[in-house]
């Protein structure tokens, strides 16, 4: 690139309008030149191809100075999405899930077993399943060995209210994972449909319970209320079935769900509360009001 051109393209791209050639610089041209020929070569380009060449470089002006605002504003718009978004988590940790700087947050595509209405076309169970037996009650006891874990001081400053000290160690403190403790409510139903089942089938009573009532209804709505939050749209396919002359609902279908087999073991390794999920409950009525509910 010679001087000339370096020049005419420093001038478009400062700010301010470049400074072309007036037609000062051509009067004084032609009168230097003093050949007819060259005057009439001269007049042919002026003034109309010199306007035509000033409109383009106008253009190409403008052009250039939009294109630098631009960018001059995009750079603070580009902070400021930055900034908004820098504790935004991939893993899609909502609410006071991010308190955990570890915790494996792994997506997968499962499909749903049957369950319950079984067919000689599908006539396994899965293994929580079935009337209670030593298999399928270890199962059951097995998904809430852990779910009351410990966490750190400064997770636990992440907390709106906090949560009290773990009892084994005053520099930790404990809260207990909303996983395990819908599960606790799902286990505490099945085992009282089960009782219910058994002394009906049996006649006889129902073994004595505190607070059944209470705990029952705390589970149903407890579950009803984690149901509804995570609002799982999900469609669940059906089929028309002309052997009985009606539809049936394929809840068999695919989800996008959260390896439980990494938040079990990552909970698992953080199992040192010495408290389980699965503990006696009851309503107890305070003197004084709770600090926070």
């Amino acid at each position: 690139m010679n001087n000339s051109m370096k020049q005419r393209f420093n001038d478009l791209w400062a700010f301010g309008k470049p400074k072309w050639q007036t037609n000062a610089s051509h009067e004084t041209y032609d009168k230097e030149v003093g050949d007819e020929e060259s005057q009439e070569t001269l007049l042919t380009h002026h003034p109309d191809e010199q306007r035509r060449t000033s409109f383009k470089q106008s253009i190409l002006w403008g052009c250039l100075v939009t294109l630098k605002t631009i960018l001059l504003f995009s750079y603070p718009l580009l902070l400021y999405q930055a900034w908004r978004y820098r504790d935004q988590d991939p893993a899609c940790r909502l609410g006071n899930e991010r308190i955990f700087d570890d915790i494996p947050v792994i997506y997968e595509s499962i499909r749903f077993r049957r369950a319950g209405f079984h067919d000689t076309r599908h006539d396994e169970l899965t293994k929580y399943e079935g009337e209670p037996n030593d298999h399928n009650n270890a199962a059951w006891e097995r998904l809430l060995e852990v779910g009351v874990v410990g966490i750190s001081e400064k997770e636990n400053s992440r907390l709106t209210n906090g949560s009290a000290s773990a009892p084994r160690n005053p520099d930790q403190y404990m809260v207990e994972l909303e996983l395990f403790h819908q599960l606790h409510c799902l286990k505490w139903l099945r085992d009282q449909i089960w009782e219910f089942q058994d002394a009906i089938d049996n006649s006889h009573p129902l073994t004595v319970i505190s607070q059944r009532k209470d705990h029952n209804d705390h589970c149903i709505d407890y579950l009803r209320q984690a149901i509804m939050c995570h609002g799982d749209i999900t469609p669940i396919t059906f089929e028309w079935i002309s052997e009985i002359n009606s539809y049936i609902a394929h809840h068999s279908t695919e989800h996008q769900c959260r390896n439980f087999d990494a938040i079990y073991n990552w909970a698992k390794e953080r199992d040192t509360t010495g408290l389980q999920v699965d503990g006696k409950h009851q309503n107890v009525e305070f003197a004084e009001q709770e600090n926070s509910d």
